[in-house]
């Protein structure tokens, strides 16, 4: 059986837009890394991410990283302008 994990997610901006059910607080396997989250939980295409920033309590993080439980992910979409 997999251990579950509570994980708070807040997508900022335009991405909440992109999601069907957004919710507060996310029970994820233990293991999962931000990408599998974000492609698989929420269906984001992966070449997408590379215009997402990605924050764990309030940190910069690769897309890689492996959520614990108690963390909050923060989702930003990269702004760009002239």
């Amino acid at each position: 059986m997999d251990k579950k994990i509570t994980v708070k997610i807040e997508l900022m901006g335009s991405i909440v837009s992109k999601v069907k059910k957004p919710k507060p607080s996310w029970e994820l396997s233990e293991g999962i890394t931000i990408k599998e989250v974000l492609t698989k939980k929420f269906g984001f295409k992966a070449g997408d991410l590379k215009y997402f920033i990605t924050n764990i309590n309030e940190k910069s993080v690769e897309k890689d990283t492996v959520l614990n439980d108690g963390d909050t992910l923060k989702v930003f979409m990269m702004i760009g302008g002239g």
